[in-house]
C-alpha cells in the first residue's frame, strides 16, 4: 500500500487519483464575496478568535489532528469505542487510507481538507455502525 509521500505517515487511498471525486461538482460555490452568508460566515469566524486558552479552543485544535494515531482518538467519542491499530486494525487502516482519499479531492480547498476528512469519516463510521 505504501505511503504517498515516504516518510509523511499518509498512506495511500483506495482511490487511484483520476478516480477521486470532484467536491466542486457535488457542493454549491462558496457564499460571493460581500454576500449575506459570506458576511455571516466572516462574523461566526472571527467570533471563534476570541476563544483561545478556553476549553473549547483547546477541543477544537485537537480535533483539527488529523495524523494517526491522534485523529483515530478524536473519533471514538462519535464511536462510542476505542479506535486503534492494535484493537481495530481493520477500522484503524480504513479511516487511515480514507483520509487520503478524501483529502486530496479535486476540491479547489472548498470545502476544506479537513472538512471533507470529517464527512468521509463520518460516512465510514456510520457504516460500521450499522454493520455492528
Amino acid at each position: 500500500m505504501g505511503e504517498v509521500r515516504k516518510g509523511s505517515g499518509l498512506l495511500n487511498g483506495y482511490l487511484d487519483r483520476k478516480q477521486l471525486p470532484d467536491s466542486l461538482a457535488l457542493l454549491p460555490p462558496p457564499p460571493a464575496p460581500g454576500s449575506a452568508q459570506a458576511s455571516a460566515e466572516m462574523d461566526a469566524f472571527k467570533r471563534t478568535r476570541a476563544l483561545p486558552d478556553t476549553p473549547r479552543w483547546a477541543l477544537a485544535t485537537n480535533d483539527a489532528e488529523l495524523k494517526f494515531p491522534a485523529a483515530a482518538s478524536t473519533l471514538e467519542c462519535a464511536l462510542q469505542a476505542p479506535i486503534s491499530e492494535q484493537g481495530t486494525p481493520n477500522l484503524y487502516m480504513l479511516l487511515r487510507r480514507t483520509l487520503t482519499d478524501a483529502g486530496l479531492a479535486k476540491d479547489g480547498s472548498y470545502p476544506s481538507g479537513h472538512t471533507s476528512a470529517g464527512w468521509a469519516w463520518a460516512l465510514v463510521l456510520v457504516q460500521a455502525v450499522a454493520l455492528r
